[in-house]
This record gives C-alpha cells, sequence and structure tokens, in this order.
C-alpha cells in the first residue's frame, strides 16, 4: 500500500489545477472543471443571514456525507475566490480525483 505524503498530495492538486488552468483561461469554467473531475457536488448558499463579519469571512465550506463530495460556497462569489478556495481544498485536505 502506498501512501500519499500531504506534499505529494498538494503538488498533484498543483498540478492538476495548473493543467486545467492553462487550457481555460475562465475561473468559472475551471472551477467546474476541477469540481468535475474531483466528483464535487457545489451548492450555493445564501449567505446573508450571516453577521456581516462572517459573511465576508466565509469563503467556502466542504463535506463528505454519505459518499457524496459536497462544496458550499456564498451566491454571488467571486468567481475567481470560489476557483481560489477550491484549489485550497484539494491541496490541503487531500481530496482525491473522483
Amino acid at each position: 500500500m502506498t501512501t500519499t505524503t500531504d506534499t505529494q498530495m498538494a503538488t498533484r492538486v498543483e498540478q492538476d489545477a495548473a493543467r486545467i488552468m492553462a487550457a481555460i483561461t475562465d475561473p468559472t469554467a475551471a472551477f467546474q472543471a476541477l469540481a468535475t473531475e474531483y466528483g464535487i457536488q457545489v451548492e450555493e448558499w445564501d449567505a446573508r443571514g450571516l453577521d456581516e463579519d462572517l459573511r465576508a469571512q466565509l469563503r467556502a465550506h466542504y463535506l463528505e456525507k454519505d459518499g457524496r463530495r459536497i462544496f458550499v460556497v456564498r451566491v454571488g462569489q467571486d468567481p475567481a475566490e470560489r476557483l481560489s478556495a477550491l484549489r485550497a481544498l484539494l491541496a490541503y485536505q487531500e481530496v482525491a480525483p473522483a
């Protein structure tokens, strides 16, 4: 059995993201391509119910439930910020491609 170190996983995610970004310059399309490649269901959440300071700090939330990978983002979030949050998740939470 081979184990993947955090550094190896982060390197792989960055390489995957770089490959996709090289082919696609639109952050929305890149986000969709990464989410699809990693089998992640994206849910948009209306965060207007949160206090303004919390709402401003919320980038995204990730959970796995019943075999589903769910990535929750704010409604109307900037596509580049959304992509950055997904790339950080993939690099640091050891989420492997589907």
